[in-house]
């Protein structure tokens, strides 16, 4: 069954629907490489929101048939989310600022995929990604 945005965000984007809040401590590395969140590993959620807590960087998102790029600005104390077909088919990495070599991060994960048959399956994330790209 597929789902809207709206739907997955109505859905998902809840309290009661928050699985996990995982620290990110980038110990002065500049670059968190582009990579793809398995849906059943540690990449879990349907939502995954990150917040900005010390530090600004840039996100780096591209599609799975590397057809689309965007680079967006990332303020300390700033968030973003993935959902949908950004969370599922685009690459995603962080190229931190030089002068925020002490960049720290929240990512929040909200929803499983495949807890229920009305959730999102693993599949829906898997089908734009050969193995290799999913370590």
């Amino acid at each position: 069954r597929s789902r809207s945005s709206s739907d997955n965000v109505q859905k998902y984007l809840r309290l009661d629907q928050l699985v996990a809040a995982q620290p990110n401590l980038h110990a002065g590395r500049h670059l968190l490489p582009a990579h793809v969140d398995h849906p059943t590993k540690d990449g879990f959620g349907v939502i995954i929101v990150t917040i900005a807590i010390r530090g600004d960087a840039t996100i780096m998102l591209e599609s799975a048939n590397r057809q689309h790029q965007l680079a967006v600005d990332l303020p300390q104390k700033s968030a973003y989310m993935l959902s949908d077909n950004v969370r599922d088919a685009c690459t995603h990495g962080v190229l931190a600022d030089e002068t925020s070599s002490e960049r720290e991060s929240l990512n929040l994960r909200f929803g499983l995929h495949g807890r229920t048959l009305e959730d999102p399956q693993e599949d829906e994330v898997l089908k734009h990604w050969r193995d290799d790209k999913l370590r």
